[in-house]
């Protein structure tokens, strides 16, 4: 028994699903699910029940979590107590994090922030831009890495702009469309699209994209999520294409997906955002003008 496992364990009952779980430790979702059925063998008993929709901790699962729970904080008292006293206190740091933000790099700039500054602790969470705007507001979140339409930027908040792309459609490499070299509305309005959740920016977009061209939107019936691990595998088997960005469609090339540009080009840019009414601690500043410099970006 690992202590990664206990972790894993009480994330997926936090969240209850082992996506959710991945996206929230930055591993791979496959990496969560052998290691609980590694645990799960070892103990002899199942902590989930699972199905194709759902997850739900079993009696089992409450008794380990609770022992679980116990377990880490007293390993987290130990390392504290452990630990030569510093005179610097800790500082958190609140972010919100866009879907797909795992595979962008982005990550690891912030691990390099704190290592050179060990008394910050970061807490992230996935996050639409909708939801983001409003946390922000509320104070919920200090700030947001966000993709969006350089026209939804909103005058209370202060953006940087980390980098500029477009959106492409995401298309298996095996459909007849793939050797294309852009897509307009003839093409969208053949192509059923996976979309996330009703009522999110992303997917309003989506249907914005459609609007704008005048394109026929015919929308997978069954498919209602941000699971992006599920809906690319979706896209690599055919059942339907969906929007990415061009920076992102580099990086699943590999798994039989290629992106297409859409005609015309839809600017979607890369954002670290946080409120003008937001007064920052001198740590959120040096984490603000430490991505900025990160991108080579002024301040």
């Amino acid at each position: 028994m690992e202590l990664r496992q206990l972790q894993y364990v009480l994330e997926v009952a936090k969240h209850k699903s082992f996506s959710k779980a991945a996206q929230t430790l930055y591993v791979s979702q496959s990496n969560i699910s052998q290691q609980i059925n590694a645990l799960e063998a070892e103990l002899g008993v199942a902590l989930f029940k699972r199905d194709h929709h759902t997850v739900r901790i079993t009696p089992d699962g409450v008794i380990f979590c609770d022992y679980a729970g116990k377990i880490l904080d007293l390993v987290s008292k130990i390392e504290k107590d452990l630990k030569p006293e510093s005179n610097e206190e800790q500082a958190f740091i609140n972010l919100g994090i866009y879907p797909f933000f795992q595979y962008m790099g982005k990550a690891k700039i912030i691990r390099a922030f704190q290592r050179e500054n060990p008394n910050v602790i970061f807490c992230s969470e996935i996050i639409d831009v909708d939801d983001a705007n409003q946390s922000l507001k509320n104070d919920n979140i200090d700030f947001a890495f966000l993709k969006l339409r350089p026209e939804d930027c909103q005058s209370e908040n202060e953006y940087i702009l980390l980098n500029e792309t477009q959106q492409v459609v995401m298309i298996s490499k095996k459909h007849p469309l793939a050797s294309k070299e852009k897509l307009g509305a003839k093409e969208l309005s053949q192509l059923p699209l996976l979309t996330g959740k009703s009522g999110t920016y992303l997917h309003e977009v989506m249907k914005r994209v459609y609007f704008e061209r005048d394109a026929e939107l015919k929308l997978v019936p069954f498919m209602n999520s941000f699971n992006v691990h599920l809906m690319m595998d979706m896209v690599a088997e055919g059942d339907g294409i969906t929007f990415a960005t061009e920076d992102i469609a580099c990086i699943l090339e590999d798994r039989g997906i290629v992106g297409i540009p859409v005609d015309p080009p839809v600017p979607f840019n890369v954002y670290l955002v946080y409120s003008k009414k937001k007064k920052l601690t001198e740590v959120q500043k040096n984490f603000r003008d430490y991505i900025a410099a990160a991108y080579g970006v002024k301040k």
